[in-house]
Order: structure tokens, then sequence, then C-alpha cells
């Protein structure tokens, strides 16, 4: 059994699954209230704790506005190099006076020479809080980062197409995230705060970010073009918005993220909340 606790900026969710093979079976799925800034050590040790989970193998994944994003061109060293290149550099780039933990993944390899690399950083400080938490939980974590959760899932599904590009949509009640992928490499990840509780405010708001995002990939790459956009997350919008959501100047083709035929679920699982746990699952070995 394997436990999958995705943390956002105001929530815990978690999942225990069982994995043979390809097959995937959700055995237990929660979701508790857990404000990001305004929760202290105690508050998460107390919120997994209560909700009696067979604590084995755990994985964190980190999914909150403090996860540093940044994809940068490094020269083709070493992995010990690599990272320290791409420390020092995310940390001059937003002058951030916090030790960061950072991590890269290999995006595309640009010449003999040089690689494309989406570097990650989260506050060394928070590292540190989940590993006392693991530690009173008496578990060994891997903490993760949002962005390997939603590549295994749309790469798993084979919906990354070559020559094209598409959009994961991510809405919830109060903010969105929209990933931008070029064949199967990261592009770019747009967030924003949805301002309004009212629909045709937020179809509105969602619109104006798509837009933007697809101006901007129109000045960088002319040949691969938009496609496909999925949209996913908690929000009880979803079915409008996918019905909704249009560009009068672009063929966009907007359908809800599908579900992988290997996962089998309880009735009453919503899986379009739990993607980035879903995901990491696939990408699991």
């Amino acid at each position: 059994m394997s436990v999958y606790i995705e943390i956002t900026n105001d929530e815990l969710k978690l999942l225990e699954i069982a994995k043979i093979k390809k097959i995937i079976t959700i055995k237990k799925a929660d979701r508790t209230a857990l404000a990001y800034n305004n929760s202290s050590l105690d508050d998460m040790y107390q919120a997994i704790k209560d909700l009696n989970y067979k604590l084995k193998k755990v994985t964190f994944i980190e999914n909150t506005s403090n996860v540093l994003y940044y994809d940068m061109k490094i020269p083709n060293v070493s992995a010990i190099k690599a990272q320290l290149i791409c420390k020092n550099e995310l940390v001059n780039k937003l002058s951030k006076q916090e030790e960061l933990l950072v991590d890269y993944f290999n995006i595309k390899k640009e010449s003999d020479s040089e690689n494309r690399v989406l570097v990650t950083g989260l506050a060394l400080l928070r590292v540190t809080e989940l590993m006392r938490v693991s530690k009173k939980l008496r578990v060994k974590p891997e903490i993760k980062v949002a962005y390997e959760g939603i590549f295994n899932y749309l790469q798993n599904m084979k919906l990354f197409v070559e020559g094209t590009s598409i959009l994961a949509i991510e809405v919830n009640a109060n903010l969105m995230k929209i990933w931008l992928f070029e064949n199967d490499e990261y592009v770019t990840l747009r967030i924003n705060r949805i301002k309004s509780e009212s629909y045709d405010v937020m179809l509105d708001e969602i619109n104006d970010e798509v837009s933007k995002i697809i101006q901007f990939n129109t000045t960088r790459s002319l040949a691969n073009k938009i496609t496909n956009a999925y949209i996913f997350g908690d929000n009880e919008q979803l079915t409008n918005l996918v019905k909704d959501l249009n560009l009068d100047f672009v063929d966009l083709d907007v359908k809800m993220l599908p579900i992988n035929q290997n996962i089998s679920v309880p009735a009453d699982f919503n899986f379009l909340a739990n993607i980035y746990s879903l995901g990491m699952m696939m990408g699991d070995k």
C-alpha cells in the first residue's frame, strides 16, 4: 500500500492505493482543510493522524503557490554540477533570501553542449517541516512537486502529440493553473486567483488567461499551435467550462481530462480533483 498526500494552499488530499502491475486501485480517499500559510507542523501531523491511514510508503506532493518553477538552458555537465548551476541561477533570478531545496527535470537536449531544464525550488524550511511530520508519523517520505504528477498523467494517457501544443487547465474554487506543453515538453505555467464566485466572471477570467497563453505561444512557435485543452480540478462548474470556454480567434478543442482505464476508483471518487496524485502513481515503479 502507498499513500499520496497532495498539499494545496488550503487543504490536504490523501489517497491510499494498491498497485498490481498496471492496475491501480484506490482503497481510500480523503481531503481535509489545512491552510498552508497559517498551519503549524502539529496541525498537519494531527490532520493526517486523525484519518487513520496505513502509513508505510508516503509521497508528499507540493502543489502550493510556494513552489517555484523556472525553465532555463544549462551546459551539458554532470548531474552534481547541473544542480549547482540551477540553484545559483534560481536564487539569483528570483532574489530569494531564504534557503531553497532545488531540483531539476530534463526537458530537451538543445545541442551536444546544452540542455533545457525545468528548475523547481522549495523553501528548505518547508522541506524540513515535512521531514519532521514524517518522523512523527514514523514514515520515510518522498517529497515531489506538482509538475511531475501532471506530466506523468498526460504522458501515460498519450495526450502529447508530436508537432502540436496542449493546455492542461486546473480550475479549483479560487485558483486556476494553466500548464502549456509542446510535443511532450514543458513550456510554461500560469497561475492566477479566481476573484469572483460568479460563473460568468470566472469564465471571463479563464478565457482571458487562456487567450494570454495562446498569444504567448504564437510569438514563440508558429509551427506548433495549441490544438487541445484539457480541464481538471474540483470546481463545480467544470462541465459548463468545457462547454462554454470559447475563443473566437482560435480553433481549440476543449474537453475534460479523461480517466485512465487502469485506475479502479470508488463510485463517489472525484478523479479530476486528484490528477497530481494519480499521475504520480502512474509514474512510480
